[in-house]
């Protein structure tokens, strides 16, 4: 039977865990989602006057980041499905990793990609990917070994505020 102690330590280690996640709103990027600790901020402008947006943090030896960029243009399900698979190679490709795992899931009836990759110093990076009307997200975790516990807690966090 556990004691009192140790039911009390658990409870607020489980709650401390709750409390640790910094919820992070974008009215820019039309989302929500929950990082590790507060994210650093970076506004770039890529070519064509597009802003890239760079949101970074820690936890322990891993980095959780996730960027978007807001185009000019809506775009339909084809071809945001044709764009998510462009980023996606972009990414794998400056990287140079290797692709270990590959999957594709549905969210709002857009197609997304996640992707778990090596790089050539062995690093493991969880990687997601989805283009919804005119706007692109991607997300990492990049670690020795990030646990899929909290790449999961991670990418399902994300939230999309914009119209339908």
């Amino acid at each position: 039977m556990k004691s009192l102690f140790q039911i009390l330590v658990f409870v607020g280690l489980f709650t401390y865990q709750l409390v640790a996640q910094v919820n992070y709103t974008s009215k820019e990027g039309k989302f929500s989602c929950s990082f590790p600790s507060k994210p650093t901020e970076e506004v770039s402008e890529l070519e064509g006057g597009t802003k890239f947006y760079q949101l970074q943090c820690m936890k322990g030896e891993e980095i959780y980041m996730m960027f978007f960029a807001n185009y000019a243009d809506k775009t339909d399900k084809a071809k945001a499905k044709e764009a998510t698979i462009a980023a996606k190679d972009a990414f794998v490709e400056k990287l140079e990793a290797d692709i270990k795992s590959e999957k594709t899931y549905d969210y709002m009836g857009y197609t997304g990609y996640e992707l778990q990759l090596q790089t050539q110093d062995g690093f493991i990076v969880h990687y997601r990917v989805i283009h919804i009307n005119q706007t692109i997200y991607q997300f990492a975790i990049v670690g020795a070994a990030p646990k899929i516990n909290d790449v999961n807690n991670f990418f399902n966090s994300f939230k999309y505020t914009g119209s339908k």
